[in-house]
């Protein structure tokens, strides 16, 4: 086997370039809770599957695979299914572009989303106990509070678990820019469910709950979250279902019921087409999204079994 198969993608940089890993972050969905659900992402039954499962017609076949966007060093080399899926797949579909996501272009864009419009602060969405709490716990790991002052509530969440993560170690990029730079390098045909506009445009659906609560929530179990990210890579490696919606999806559905709708469900039923659409093709493809949009009731793979697809699980 080549030594770049199981290679990780380089680290990711500080919250103050992003580099496109706050914009994957926003669509991961992980919670230490309800709101890290929202924010990582995660998945899936038995101690020697995986989290790729094989999609069949009677003539035509698809892998669809769970991806976690941020990962350790040590979390290499990926599960073997997920080699013998790339290795029999003539193309791979990923969410969205996250080589694009890096540009400078779209980082700027990503910027300009994620502050408030018209000159507002933060404080003036929080109480002050929870803005205090949250200046310090920027300011622990030498962030300035005037850089957090002007995010939108959903995005300093997702900033403060991004610098949490990556001083646990959590700063290569996942699943989706691994087998992005693969399929690059090794020529093959690389398509996408959404456009770098439509994540942007979800954006805004993360800062529909009260803000308040989205920061108190983040800064309570924030302090948990080294137990649930190895507790979450167990679960994903061994491919383990029921825990993964347990751990992900279930809280943000009971918290978060608005985010779920529109960053799970709604998602999943635009992609449903396109899933169809590959499973009448004759090439096999490798489609990899966010784990949290595999599980539960409305995750894409109960949809396909209730639409009659046949699917297996790869050991």
């Amino acid at each position: 086997m080549p030594a770049h198969y199981n290679r990780p993608p380089a680290a990711v940089t500080t919250p103050s370039g992003y580099s496109g890993i706050t914009h994957r972050l926003a669509f991961s969905r992980v919670k230490l809770g309800a709101w890290l659900s929202v924010l990582l992402g995660f998945h899936l039954q038995a101690l020697a599957a995986s989290p790729v499962w094989k999609v069949e017609t009677s003539d035509r076949q698809l892998y669809l695979a769970g991806s976690i966007h941020l990962l350790r060093a040590g979390d290499y080399p990926l599960p073997a299914a997920f080699e013998r899926a790339y290795a029999h797949s003539d193309l791979v579909v990923l969410e969205s572009d996250v080589s694009a996501s890096g540009q400078p272009e779209f980082q700027q864009r990503l910027s300009q989303a994620s502050r408030l419009p018209g000159g507002q602060r933060l404080d003036q969405h929080l109480s002050p106990a929870v803005w205090q709490r949250l200046v310090e716990r920027f300011e622990q790991w030498g962030i300035d509070h005037d850089f957090v002052a002007h995010l939108r509530p959903a995005m300093a969440a997702m900033t403060l678990t991004l610098v949490e993560l990556r001083h646990l170690g959590v700063n290569l990029g996942g699943v989706d820019q691994h087998f992005s730079q693969r399929a690059r390098a090794d020529g093959k045909t690389l398509r996408f469910l959404e456009t770098l506009d439509q994540q942007l445009g979800f954006m805004t659906a993360l800062d529909q709950e009260n803000p308040d609560e989205i920061l108190k929530q983040t800064l309570d179990e924030i302090t948990r979250i080294e137990t649930l990210f190895d507790l979450i890579m167990s679960h994903w490696r061994a491919g383990q279902v029921d825990d993964m919606e347990r751990l992900l999806v279930t809280p943000m559905q009971q918290t978060f019921p608005r985010i779920h709708q529109q960053i799970l469900v709604e998602r999943n039923r635009a992609w449903m087409p396109q899933l169809e659409v590959f499973l009448e093709s004759p090439v096999t493809e490798l489609v990899i999204v966010g784990s949290a949009h595999l599980v539960g009731e409305e995750g894409l793979l109960n949809r396909l079994a209730q639409d009659g697809y046949r699917l297996t699980q790869l050991e």
